[in-house]
């Protein structure tokens, strides 16, 4: 049996939350509300604290203190945004802002069925509940309490003998009975970076890199070396990313000492 689609709906107008309510329960076999809401702040937390799982976020685009533009990109990670409004003007700049589906108000029945169907295709093709589609995991606290982690919260992961820390940028290292390869295969996510064998980075928590020696400063200004054997690893990430000048070098100045 396929399981249902959960969907959120925000918006400041209560009527057009009954609208879309509606519309959920006729596709009541294939659909879910699990929340919904007129108040946006309100609907980034449900969905990025992960207690709530969402696959679709139906948001109006205009509401006070912060619109639908400014909600979507900050939960596009956690569910597949669905832009709703009375404004078809808005349709093209909708797609600029991480959105996965336009609807327009007062929505049609073809057109919300049309969405449905993306997003369940979309489902199909994703791995279902498995820690990379998900933006955190959990380790061991302990052998009965286990710690939720968000993978972009995390600076990095250091092996310590038996244990590994996960050094956060918000509260105290979580030490955790696994060994930094465990981490490595199953915690996978774009910004994280094996320099070393006793040590993994985010990428996105690096403060400064120095080439000639291969450190890394991190944000929490720990200084961490780059392994023999992951230099080229190292080189291979920055190249594209550093930009370099073509003027001489013997002619630079020194910005630290310009007035």
């Amino acid at each position: 049996m396929k399981r249902k689609i959960r969907c959120l709906i925000v918006d400041d107008d209560k009527r057009y939350i009954r609208e879309l309510k509606k519309l959920i329960d006729i596709c009541g076999d294939e659909l879910e509300l699990v929340s919904y809401t007129t108040d946006p702040h309100e609907a980034e937390k449900i969905i990025t604290s992960g207690d709530i799982e969402v696959d679709i976020a139906f948001i109006d685009i205009q509401m006070p203190e912060m619109d639908g533009f400014e909600l979507g990109p900050k939960i596009s990670d956690y569910t597949e945004v669905v832009y709703v409004t009375a404004y078809m003007d808005y349709g093209a700049e909708s797609y600029t802002k991480e959105a996965f589906y336009f609807l327009v108000k007062p929505v049609d029945i073809s057109a919300f069925n049309d969405c449905i169907a993306k997003v369940r295709q979309k489902l199909s093709r994703q791995p279902n509940n498995t820690i990379e589609s998900k933006p955190y995991f959990f380790v061991p606290r302990n052998s009965k309490v286990d710690i939720k982690v968000f993978k972009d919260q995390v600076i990095y992961i250091e092996a310590l003998e038996k244990y590994v820390k996960i050094v956060l940028i918000q509260g105290k290292p979580i030490i955790t009975y696994l060994q930094i390869s465990e981490v490595e295969e199953e915690a996978s996510h774009p910004s994280y970076l094996r320099i070393s064998r006793s040590c993994i980075v985010n990428i996105d928590h690096i403060k400064s890199k120095c080439n000639a020696n291969y450190m890394l400063t991190m944000e929490d200004d720990r200084n961490i070396y780059v392994g023999k054997t992951y230099k080229k690893i190292f080189r291979e990430e920055f190249e594209g990313v550093s930009i370099r000048t073509k003027r001489n070098l013997k002619d630079k100045s020194d910005p630290i000492n310009m007035n």
